[in-house]
């Protein structure tokens, strides 16, 4: 599995993106989401995704905000929703025991192997690199990313 195109289709999709740990802005995941988004690339979210990022931004901003954003999120174009089926989620217990990480980003990650994406964009590179075959695209890494 490489990070980039998915089965032919000219997307790129990750259950993940909005996995950061801090509240601030992240300007070198910033301009890499943008140079996905310019060259026709969208993004996959699971229900895991999205409660945590409503959780994150009620922290940061007020309710009526955060729920704005969140609805925005889940019907953004840029965005596909797929929800979590029970082989996932059982799988995620088993993968979450083994390689010793939070039950949650065990979901996101064999969510994300499950649907044969091409990879995960995040800045909790921390506990997804334990998970094997789990392409990484990291959030906070200065590096240009190549996009074909």
């Amino acid at each position: 599995m490489n990070c980039g195109q998915h089965e032919g289709d000219g997307r790129f999709k990750h259950p993940y993106f909005f996995k950061y740990r801090g509240y601030a802005g992240i300007p070198a995941g910033r301009e890499k989401l943008l140079a996905l988004i310019d060259k026709g690339y969208t993004f996959a979210v699971n229900a895991i995704i999205i409660s945590e990022m409503n959780y994150k931004l009620q922290k940061i901003l007020n309710g009526q905000e955060a729920h704005i954003r969140t609805k925005k999120l889940l019907h953004s174009r840029y965005f596909e929703y797929f929800p979590i089926g029970n082989d996932t989620m059982e799988s995620a217990i088993d993968l979450s025991y083994a390689s010793k990480i939070r039950i949650n980003d065990a979901v996101i990650a064999q969510h994300c192997l499950d649907l044969g994406l091409g990879g995960i964009f995040t800045d909790n590179v921390k506990d997804f690199k334990k998970i094997s075959g789990l392409p990484i695209i990291n959030l906070r890494d200065k590096e240009k990313l190549e996009i074909g």
